[in-house]
């Protein structure tokens, strides 16, 4: 699931929500397939629970064997840590946010590198960029565009990003900008506190 390996995916979410007690929050189970293959071509099956302060996904290959999992981490609406285990290629990394300061770290086989960078942006990593969304979809809905800073793990660092329309509204004159967007039929309602 590596950029490297650039499977062109489609995310075709079979969405299985089952809401579970208070404490464990909502999951979710879907099917990643192949781009272009019109739903025929499956990659890997998803897992994620979605609770107020965590959230976990699972990825696994048809055959059951985990890819990929990660956690994300939560303070009410802000996050405090992300963290991924590529099992394919045997990759760990995390980044830990405490006020404008985030520390991320990468371990690769031998390699172990950490770096420590600062922002005062609205950071997001991982799903964290779903519940931004969710958060502020009002604003986008209104045409507004928001900024914010995306963790990019494997490079220690991140990149400027940021979603909602650039036609009415309040906008930036960033040049280019990869833009999560909204499907028309929204995003499954996630617990945020």
């Amino acid at each position: 699931m590596s950029c490297r390996v650039c499977f062109a995916v489609a995310i075709a979410v079979t969405l299985g929500s089952r809401h579970a007690t208070a404490d464990s929050g909502i999951q979710l189970a879907g099917t990643l397939y192949k781009l272009g293959s019109n739903r025929q071509e499956r990659l890997y099956t998803w897992e994620v629970e979605a609770c107020a302060k965590v959230w976990t996904s699972r990825y696994r290959r048809l055959d059951g064997t985990l890819a990929v999992e990660d956690r994300t981490e939560f303070a009410g609406d802000r996050l405090t840590g992300y963290r991924y285990v590529r099992h394919t290629i045997g990759e760990r990394s995390s980044v830990t946010v405490e006020g404008q300061r985030l520390r991320f770290e990468l371990e690769r086989g031998a390699d172990r590198r950490t770096e420590t960078k600062l922002t005062s942006d609205v950071f997001l990593a991982g799903p964290a960029v779903f519940r931004f969304i969710q958060a502020h979809l009002g604003e986008l809905a209104a045409g507004r565009e928001l900024d914010f800073k995306y963790g990019v793990l494997d490079r220690l660092d991140y990149s400027p990003s940021g979603c909602g329309s650039r036609t009415g509204g309040a906008t930036t004159t960033s040049a280019s900008r990869s833009a999560p967007r909204v499907p028309s039929s929204g995003w499954p309602s996630i617990p945020s506190t």
